[in-house]
């Protein structure tokens, strides 16, 4: 069964499936009440019973979790939604609802109403009118770990018959400290409470987060304030604040945060006088005591104000924090860039020494090789004269040796002579053989190297004719 009210608020059948599968997805769910003492005997009596009740009817549907599907099923939803004769807009709040697997739909939060007044006389039981809205508020969600705040959804829908003076509601997710005040306040016999109560007993429980929320988002803010105003851009120390892009990440996220306060900061100023507007058009049909106090909707109505003003002032904050942010992220890369094109310039002067200190090095280097070849010409020399002075050498050493002795002659002659050994044809022949020996490997060793120099001029000569 698919409720009318559904049918006429959605006459595409397609958007209508698409809607039910986002609210109530596949499988079995159940419905939740507050009130005790009203039971809802079975699915199929659930309409006629919320229609003859002669007292107030609360309703409230939960979601399995903040993103998840409202735990109720599909044809007792729209049983519901009957029986109550809801105007099509509560549609548009439930939807708001629907499951979700990211943060989005976050921008709707409003307030609809509906006045009906029979034109004719003896129909005042036609007499009623609707108001719904969907508030947002803050909420700590309880979580050791991450973000300790969270932003929350209500939906409030009543409808008052003004014959029976007697309201319909339907809660939608409502906190959990409204349903416990509600519970308690009906068991204590307190049955006679205005709707005005409720609904501002709701705009109260919906605000009593905001400052310490505000207040925290204050203190985060001041985190990265006192690192931009207080950090030494010239000199890093350890001892000294870090500021990276990550500061920046994190202000953006703050800025993110904080706009979205103030939108719902001023859907739920711009509810709550609607709701001001509402019951005062009420006052003026006659349809609503005119002597109740609207204090608490007017401290309402201020606080919320106060709160946007906080939200706004941390805004202004935010925009010069990022200012200075951009600012010192600049002139830090600012100032790196031009370190590191000194440290560039230092590198290129350090190569520059290095290139003329090895200039210098293959100069003395050269110089070396050119002492080193007059040396080994000038021991060539000196080899040369030794070789030609050696004759000499051997001829002194033979006339010092045996091979050549002196002898007296006759008496009668003049001093003496010399006269060689008879095994002086020894000598010649050991010295030239000895001195083949000692020339024969010079020039073998001479010739070798002068063939291992050409061998590689010939092996690049072949590899020229073959390529």
């Amino acid at each position: 069964m698919i409720s009318q009210t559904l049918e006429g608020r959605y006459v595409d059948k397609e958007k209508l499936v698409k809607l039910l599968k986002a609210l109530f997805g596949v499988g079995n769910f159940s419905i939740k009440d507050v009130d005790d003492s009203f039971k809802l005997s079975a699915p199929r009596k659930l309409t006629q019973e919320i229609r003859d009740a002669d007292v107030d009817v609360f309703i409230f549907l939960r979601q399995e979790y903040s993103w998840g599907r409202l735990l109720i099923t599909e044809d007792t939803f729209g049983k519901i939604l009957d029986s109550c004769n809801a105007f099509p807009e509560f549609n548009d709040h439930v939807s708001s609802f629907a499951f979700k697997t990211s943060d989005c739909d976050e921008h709707f939060a409003t307030c609809d109403r509906r006045v009906n007044v029979s034109a004719q006389a003896g129909q005042d039981d036609h007499n009623c009118y609707e108001l719904c809205y969907l508030l947002r508020y803050p909420a700590r969600h309880g979580r050791k770990s991450g973000y300790p705040f969270s932003l929350r959804q209500t939906a409030v829908y009543q409808r008052f018959d003004d014959v029976r003076k007697t309201s319909k509601w339907i809660f939608v997710q409502a906190p959990d400290d409204f349903s416990n005040e509600l519970r308690n306040s009906l068991s204590s016999g307190n049955q006679e409470r205005s709707p005005r109560d409720i609904h501002r007993c709701a705009f109260a429980l919906a605000e009593q987060e905001w400052r310490d929320y505000i207040c925290y988002l204050d203190a985060e803010l001041r985190v990265l304030e006192e690192k931009a105003l207080f950090v030494d851009v010239d000199v890093y120390s350890e001892c000294d604040y870090l500021v990276a892009f990550a500061d920046s990440q994190k202000l953006q996220r703050l800025r993110r945060r904080l706009v979205k306060c103030k939108e719902v900061l001023d859907c739920c100023l711009e509810i709550a006088l609607r709701c001001q507007t509402h019951w005062q058009d009420l006052c003026s049909r006659g349809m609503l005591e005119s002597r109740e106090d609207n204090t608490e909707l007017g401290s309402y109505i201020s606080r919320i104000k106060t709160h946007k003003r906080g939200i706004e002032a941390i805004q202004e904050h935010t925009e010069g924090i990022a200012t200075l942010l951009s600012q010192i992220l600049n002139y830090r890369n600012e100032n790196m860039i031009v370190k590191s094109n000194e440290a560039l310039n230092k590198n290129s002067d350090a190569m520059r020494e290095i290139a003329i200190a090895a200039k210098a090095d293959n100069e003395l280097i050269s110089v070396l090789i050119g002492k080193s070849q007059n040396d080994s010409h000038t021991v060539k020399v000196l080899t040369y004269i030794a070789l030609i002075y050696l004759p000499a050498s051997l001829v002194a050493e033979i006339f010092n040796s045996n091979l050549i002795q002196t002898t007296n002659g006759e008496p009668e002659a003049v001093g003496t002579h010399l006269v060689l050994s008879r095994s002086f044809w020894l000598y010649p022949s050991i010295t030239l053989g000895l001195m083949v020996l000692t020339f024969v490997p010079i020039f073998g060793l001479l010739f070798n190297d002068r063939r291992l120099r050409r061998l590689p001029l010939k092996l690049l000569g072949n590899n020229k004719e073959r390529d």
